[in-house]
């Protein structure tokens, strides 16, 4: 399960401690909760948010930097963050497959990730080139309108 957080949430003392209790108390395991956090937010406050990030990945819980892309982030601060997943923000997947240059900076992005161990999701597919062409530039994961549309919590069915 992904949820967004915001660095406001990261660095406020015990967040942490309050996910792991919340994760306990519904007896759900930390390695099946993705915390993800806006790339554009990191940047705010880059040294308190790592704090709170290696904390939450010390109990296991898995670290998303969503809209990845967009919020300008030093190669060494993206080196130095815990992140066990990198979600390409859709700006930079909508032109594909007819713009070369998206092609090659997408390419680049996920050659990064990878290097770091982290797989990778595109954001905003919606047609079948725009797949192929994640696809063939190694993208792991895709989400997107071309798998379905948005969907109120209530017709999700939930599972441990």
């Amino acid at each position: 399960m992904a949820v967004n957080v915001s660095v406001r949430q990261l660095i406020r003392p015990g967040f942490a401690a309050e996910v792991v209790t919340r994760l306990v108390d519904h007896d759900i395991h930390p390695a099946r909760l993705s915390l993800e956090v806006l790339e554009s937010q990191l940047i705010e406050q880059p040294g308190l948010a790592l704090g709170g990030l290696l904390e939450l990945q010390g109990a296991g819980i898995h670290i998303g930097i969503d809209d990845f892309g967009t919020g300008g982030t030093s190669m060494t601060y993206l080196r130095d963050l815990p992140a066990t997943l990198l979600k390409i923000d859709r700006s930079l997947v909508e032109s594909l497959p007819e713009e070369g240059r998206d092609r090659a900076v997408v390419g680049a992005v996920l050659q990064l990730a990878h290097a770091q161990g982290a797989p990778t999701v595109a954001k905003g597919a919606r047609t079948a080139g725009q797949l192929d062409s994640l696809h063939e530039v190694g993208c792991d994961f895709a989400q997107g309108h071309l798998f379905g549309e948005p969907r109120p919590a209530s017709a999700i069915r939930l599972t441990r």
